[in-house]
């Protein structure tokens, strides 16, 4: 007879319990990538705004069209250019501020939610 002291190894159920686990977190990243993946778009899409505003003085009625037109080209849909607050500084810069949420569904009736806040601008 061999001693239970002697066997090693891992019991099924606690394979499965590994397994449920980092499916789990795959899971949640599958999920949440894009949605930090197409805030990098807007962030960027802001950005290339500031620096072209940097260059030309646009009014806030232009700033509103640029960034409609980028956000269309960008296929950016969480979000329009309404979302976003456009304050020009007296000096002449432009700050952007956009503060959103996006919401994706992980599984049944349960979904994930993620805040994002952005400032572009002036104290680039």
């Amino acid at each position: 007879m061999r001693s239970i002291k002697k066997q090693r190894g891992m019991s099924v159920t606690a394979l499965f319990l590994i397994l449920a686990v980092v499916g789990m977190f795959s899971l949640v990243a599958i999920k949440i990538i894009p949605i930090y993946m197409e805030n990098g778009q807007i962030v960027s899409a802001m950005s290339r705004l500031v620096e072209k505003s940097r260059q030309d003085e646009m009014s806030v009625a232009e700033v509103r069209k640029s960034l409609r037109s980028r956000f269309s080209i960008e296929n950016i849909k969480v979000i329009d250019e309404d979302y976003v607050d456009i304050e020009i500084q007296p000096n002449g810069d432009l700050l952007l501020y956009v503060e959103y949420e996006d919401r994706t569904n992980l599984f049944g009736n349960v979904d994930l939610i993620v805040s994002f806040e952005e400032e572009i601008g002036a104290a680039d």
